[in-house]
Protein backbone atom coordinates (compact mmCIF):
# COMPACT_ATOMS: atom_id res chain seq x y z
CA UNK A 1 0.00 0.00 0.00
CA UNK A 2 1.40 3.56 -0.86
CA UNK A 3 2.01 6.09 1.82
CA UNK A 4 0.85 9.65 1.38
CA UNK A 5 3.16 12.48 3.52
CA UNK A 6 3.07 16.19 2.97
CA UNK A 7 5.80 17.49 0.43
CA UNK A 8 8.89 17.95 1.42
CA UNK A 9 8.57 22.15 1.15
CA UNK A 10 6.12 22.54 4.18
CA UNK A 11 7.78 23.02 7.75
CA UNK A 12 6.40 21.80 10.42
CA UNK A 13 5.07 25.03 11.29
CA UNK A 14 2.97 25.13 8.21
CA UNK A 15 1.81 22.06 8.53
CA UNK A 16 0.66 22.84 12.24
CA UNK A 17 -0.68 26.07 10.90
CA UNK A 18 -2.67 24.48 8.04
CA UNK A 19 -4.45 21.95 10.61
CA UNK A 20 -5.40 24.83 12.39
CA UNK A 21 -7.06 26.93 10.39
CA UNK A 22 -8.69 23.66 9.12
CA UNK A 23 -9.87 23.07 12.64
CA UNK A 24 -11.08 26.56 12.87
CA UNK A 25 -13.13 25.70 9.48
CA UNK A 26 -14.57 22.53 10.85
CA UNK A 27 -15.86 24.75 14.03
CA UNK A 28 -16.96 27.53 12.79
CA UNK A 29 -19.07 25.88 10.05
CA UNK A 30 -20.19 23.15 12.82
CA UNK A 31 -21.58 26.47 14.98
CA UNK A 32 -23.18 28.28 11.90
CA UNK A 33 -25.02 25.10 10.57
CA UNK A 34 -27.28 22.04 12.09
CA UNK A 35 -25.02 18.79 10.73
CA UNK A 36 -25.92 15.07 10.37
CA UNK A 37 -23.24 13.61 10.34
CA UNK A 38 -19.48 14.58 10.80
CA UNK A 39 -17.55 11.68 9.37
CA UNK A 40 -13.54 11.51 7.88
CA UNK A 41 -13.12 14.80 8.18
CA UNK A 42 -16.05 15.71 6.13
CA UNK A 43 -19.10 18.11 7.50
CA UNK A 44 -22.80 16.62 5.76
CA UNK A 45 -26.38 17.78 6.25
CA UNK A 46 -28.78 19.38 4.53
CA UNK A 47 -28.99 23.19 3.44
CA UNK A 48 -31.69 24.89 1.47
CA UNK A 49 -32.85 21.67 -0.29
CA UNK A 50 -29.75 20.34 -1.04
CA UNK A 51 -27.61 17.55 0.09
CA UNK A 52 -24.34 19.69 1.96
CA UNK A 53 -20.95 17.74 2.47
CA UNK A 54 -17.79 20.38 3.53
CA UNK A 55 -14.51 18.54 3.29
CA UNK A 56 -11.44 19.67 3.71
CA UNK A 57 -7.51 19.39 3.09
CA UNK A 58 -4.96 20.14 5.72
CA UNK A 59 -2.12 19.84 2.98
CA UNK A 60 -2.89 22.63 0.86
CA UNK A 61 -5.11 24.38 3.26
CA UNK A 62 -8.47 24.44 1.39
CA UNK A 63 -12.37 23.46 2.17
CA UNK A 64 -14.65 21.95 -0.82
CA UNK A 65 -18.01 22.55 -0.39
CA UNK A 66 -20.52 20.49 -2.64
CA UNK A 67 -24.44 20.89 -2.94
CA UNK A 68 -26.28 17.81 -4.23
CA UNK A 69 -30.05 17.61 -5.30
CA UNK A 70 -31.52 14.53 -7.13
CA UNK A 71 -33.46 14.92 -10.33
CA UNK A 72 -35.99 12.05 -11.74
CA UNK A 73 -35.13 12.87 -15.52
CA UNK A 74 -32.49 11.09 -17.51
CA UNK A 75 -30.33 14.16 -19.03
CA UNK A 76 -29.70 14.29 -22.93
CA UNK A 77 -27.23 16.35 -24.64
CA UNK A 78 -29.07 19.35 -24.67
CA UNK A 79 -29.32 19.35 -20.84
CA UNK A 80 -25.07 18.61 -20.88
CA UNK A 81 -24.71 21.72 -23.55
CA UNK A 82 -27.07 23.90 -20.69
CA UNK A 83 -24.53 22.80 -18.20
CA UNK A 84 -21.46 23.33 -20.56
CA UNK A 85 -22.54 27.13 -21.04
CA UNK A 86 -23.57 27.73 -17.34
CA UNK A 87 -19.84 26.30 -16.38
CA UNK A 88 -17.99 28.43 -19.20
CA UNK A 89 -20.23 31.66 -17.26
CA UNK A 90 -18.96 30.75 -13.87
CA UNK A 91 -16.16 31.23 -11.74
CA UNK A 92 -16.82 30.34 -8.13
CA UNK A 93 -17.45 26.25 -9.06
CA UNK A 94 -18.31 23.78 -11.25
CA UNK A 95 -21.78 22.16 -11.93
CA UNK A 96 -21.45 18.25 -12.40
CA UNK A 97 -25.01 15.85 -13.63
CA UNK A 98 -24.43 12.35 -13.16
CA UNK A 99 -27.13 10.25 -15.11
CA UNK A 100 -26.04 7.14 -13.09
CA UNK A 101 -27.05 8.61 -9.94
CA UNK A 102 -29.57 10.62 -10.80
CA UNK A 103 -27.77 14.19 -9.01
CA UNK A 104 -26.80 17.35 -10.08
CA UNK A 105 -23.97 18.89 -7.94
CA UNK A 106 -22.39 22.20 -7.41
CA UNK A 107 -18.86 22.17 -6.18
CA UNK A 108 -16.84 25.21 -4.97
CA UNK A 109 -13.09 25.31 -3.62
CA UNK A 110 -11.88 28.32 -0.91
CA UNK A 111 -8.51 28.46 0.15
CA UNK A 112 -8.39 28.80 3.69
CA UNK A 113 -5.30 31.63 4.44
CA UNK A 114 -6.51 33.10 7.74
CA UNK A 115 -9.46 31.82 10.30
CA UNK A 116 -12.27 31.42 8.53
CA UNK A 117 -15.53 33.69 10.55
CA UNK A 118 -19.06 32.48 10.75
CA UNK A 119 -20.34 35.63 8.34
CA UNK A 120 -17.23 35.01 5.89
CA UNK A 121 -18.31 31.41 5.49
CA UNK A 122 -21.95 32.47 5.33
CA UNK A 123 -21.62 34.24 2.56
CA UNK A 124 -19.32 31.96 0.44
CA UNK A 125 -22.38 29.24 1.14
CA UNK A 126 -25.12 31.96 -0.01
CA UNK A 127 -23.09 32.27 -3.19
CA UNK A 128 -22.20 28.60 -3.62
CA UNK A 129 -25.85 28.23 -3.29
CA UNK A 130 -26.78 31.03 -5.77
CA UNK A 131 -24.85 29.39 -8.42
CA UNK A 132 -26.28 25.87 -7.37
CA UNK A 133 -30.06 27.00 -7.50
CA UNK A 134 -29.16 28.80 -11.04
CA UNK A 135 -27.18 25.80 -12.19
CA UNK A 136 -29.76 22.89 -11.55
CA UNK A 137 -32.53 25.22 -13.38
CA UNK A 138 -30.43 25.59 -16.22
CA UNK A 139 -30.04 21.81 -16.55
CA UNK A 140 -33.64 21.30 -16.31
CA UNK A 141 -35.28 20.17 -19.78
CA UNK A 142 -37.26 22.53 -21.25
CA UNK A 143 -40.69 20.48 -20.30
CA UNK A 144 -39.94 21.06 -16.23
CA UNK A 145 -39.65 24.94 -17.11
CA UNK A 146 -42.86 24.72 -18.98
CA UNK A 147 -45.44 22.65 -17.42
CA UNK A 148 -43.46 23.09 -13.82
CA UNK A 149 -42.99 19.34 -13.89
CA UNK A 150 -42.55 16.38 -15.58
CA UNK A 151 -45.31 15.55 -17.43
Amino acid sequence: MQSYSFPHHLSNSDILRNHQLVENARSVISSQLELDLEEDGSLTGFYSGFFLAVSFSDLHPLMVVTLSRPFTFRADINTYRALNRTNLSNILGSHIINNDVGCYSFRATQWLFSAMTGAEFRLFLSRCQYDAEKGYANTLPSYIHQSGGPS
